[in-house]
């Protein structure tokens, strides 16, 4: 049975996402929203498929990797190699790459998203050089069908967009109410074990399968988890603004991330009072 045969029988709520063509800020910090005219504004699509990636990149390096008894399990290769994985493969627990390859060049002006999803924390880094940058909060995700990303909140409570470029995936997200049901993030929403985890069947996931051209926005502290149904290709991005910085700075608190805590309140006084455009 294909792993997601479990939500349509569990489940009645796929599609459950709201979805719409017109963006507004009021939409965000509330749940996950599916923005379906975003990309079609961007020169990155369509162009950024495959195909695209071979011709222009097949040579660059990436890496991939997937769980084996608990542990992350790496290999690295072409990313002409990988797609070709990425095509032929049909194993049950196959390699999920990410690479950042984008912003070492001129694709980092092709999708314009500021005017949407405004981030202090790329523009402190743009602005500041010469600082070194711990984490890179930018990535491209590739994989192919069966590849999954499993129940996680994203770091430092930030809230993220991906847009898919090709491919179809599967989201699940829970609301904050659904918390006390998902142990931790131990539990797999795809097949979920309910012996070992009975109170997740209280659990109401909202459930949506992203397609080409899709935008998926999520706040931060959202527990979600992705299984790929075919061969992918995303842009995802973390951000940080007035929607959630609170968030990040309660984060980097609970962590006692005290130096990143003080450099967050720079960044908060350097933009909080910035109007974006």
């Amino acid at each position: 049975m294909k792993p997601y045969k479990h939500l349509l029988d569990c489940y009645a709520m796929f599609d459950s996402l709201e979805h719409t063509s017109t963006f507004s800020r009021d939409q965000l910090n509330k749940a996950p929203v599916v923005f379906t005219s975003i990309m079609e504004q961007w020169p990155a699509y369509p162009k950024w498929n495959t195909h695209f990636f071979e011709d222009r990149h097949g040579d660059h390096m990436i890496l991939a990797d997937r769980m084996e008894d608990g542990q992350s399990k790496f290999i690295r290769t072409s990313l002409k190699n990988y797609i070709k994985y990425m095509r032929e493969c049909d194993e049950p627990n196959p390699y999920y790459a990410k690479t950042s390859l984008h912003l070492a060049t001129d694709m980092r002006s092709e999708y314009p998203v500021d005017q949407y999803f405004p981030c202090w924390y790329r523009r402190w880094y743009q602005e500041h050089a010469q600082e070194e940058r711990k984490i890179n909060l930018s990535n491209l995700y590739l994989g192919p069908a069966h590849a999954l990303s499993p129940l996680h909140v994203d770091i430092w409570g930030t809230s993220f967009w991906n847009a898919l470029f090709e491919g179809e995936k599967l989201w699940v997200f829970f609301l904050n109410s659904d918390e006390p049901f998902l142990y931790q993030g131990r539990v797999n929403p795809f097949t979920p074990d309910w012996d070992a985890f009975p109170l997740f069947r209280k659990a109401a996931p909202l459930i949506y399968i992203q397609r080409p051209g899709e935008l998926v926005y999520c706040p931060g502290g959202i527990w979600h988890a992705v299984l790929l149904l075919k061969p992918c290709i995303a842009l995802s991005e973390n951000f940080i603004n007035h929607e959630n910085y609170q968030r990040v700075l309660q984060s980097f608190a609970r962590q006692n991330m005290w130096n990143a805590y003080h450099k967050m309140v720079a960044i908060r006084d350097a933009y909080q009072d910035v109007v974006w455009n």
